[in-house]
């Protein structure tokens, strides 16, 4: 079972947190296996992390990725551990691409995803990290339904050409509805 984390390497993204979580499920789950695609200034404290816990067949750093829906193909379930976040577009794209997602609930998250239908979304805790990727880990069909759901979702309200008309509209607003 692959897991997948992108984003920059640094301590609002939670990706420590995400090893310990790791740490903890791998006695029941040996086949566990996590992949970082990003980088960032905490590399080298994560390396050392997972080199001290004995952890290295099963996590794997692969830098910065330009094929992402390759790597996605290739991975079970996006876990987005973030302390922090905008509108986050790694979850945009693992839910069109109908990756399942394990997220936690900051930011713009639960403006893209929607608890228990489209993803499971996690307050930012080791416990609940721990909890929601354990969640997919015994139920997987459920996890591939909320992403079939979630796909749907992102084509609807997400697609650039909606992007653009919402943006489009709000300026139209601005302007007092002048048209250009």
């Amino acid at each position: 079972v692959t897991l997948v984390n992108v984003g920059r390497f640094s301590p609002e993204k939670g990706q420590m947190m995400l090893l310990q979580a790791v740490q903890r499920l791998l006695p029941a789950w040996p086949n566990l296996h996590l992949v970082f695609a990003g980088v960032g200034p905490l590399e080298s404290a994560l390396r050392a992390f997972v080199d001290a816990a004995g952890m290295a067949d099963h996590v794997e750093f692969r830098g910065y990725v330009k094929d992402m829906p390759t790597l996605y193909a290739d991975c079970d379930l996006l876990v987005q551990s973030s302390f922090t976040e905008g509108l986050p577009n790694v979850i945009l794209e693992a839910a069109y691409l109908r990756l399942p997602i394990v997220a936690t609930a900051v930011g713009g998250t639960a403006e893209v995803v929607r608890q228990g239908e489209t993803a499971c979304l996690i307050k930012p805790s080791l416990e609940d990290l721990v909890a929601g990727i354990e969640s997919f880990l015994r139920d997987p069909g459920a996890f591939a339904a909320m992403a079939e759901a979630g796909h749907r979702d992102i084509v609807r309200d997400f697609s650039f050409q909606v992007r653009t008309q919402k943006i489009m509209n709000l300026y139209q607003e601005l302007a007092g509805g002048a048209a250009c």
